[in-house]
């Protein structure tokens, strides 16, 4: 891909280069099910590929509950400040949408951008 313009195009044209593995082999699968050819194959692939998932799911979710297990002390110490500085953050950008100020500053935001950048967020 030569620029952020080709890769935008090409993930709204669902280039098959962009997308996982994973993605390609099941829809192969899929479809030879909708044929009702090599049924034995196609329950194999979805049974490897659902096995796969569900290994990397069960993985993450013990790993997770290990970490926070962990951390739990120091979260809810944190928790309070973090929910402070979010409600200024809330009640900051309410003031700037209020009094108009969110438009200036966002006017300066698109003249300082490159003009690639300005092109991929607003052809979306």
């Amino acid at each position: 891909m030569k620029n952020a313009k080709d890769f935008a195009r090409a993930s709204r044209a669902g280039d098959p280069a962009d997308r996982p593995a994973s993605e390609n082999a099941l829809n192969a699968a899929i479809a030879l099910a909708a044929q009702g050819q090599q049924l034995s194959a196609v329950a194999l692939t979805m049974a490897a590929f659902a096995t796969g998932i569900a290994v990397v799911l069960l993985a993450v979710g013990l790993l997770g509950r290990t970490l926070f297990a962990r951390v739990r002390g120091g979260l809810a110490s944190k928790g309070k400040a973090g929910k402070a500085a979010l409600g200024g953050i809330v009640l900051l950008v309410g003031v700037l949408i209020l009094s108009g100020l969110d438009r200036i500053i966002e006017a300066e935001f698109v003249l300082a951008a490159p003009d690639w950048l300005v092109e991929l967020t607003t052809a979306i």
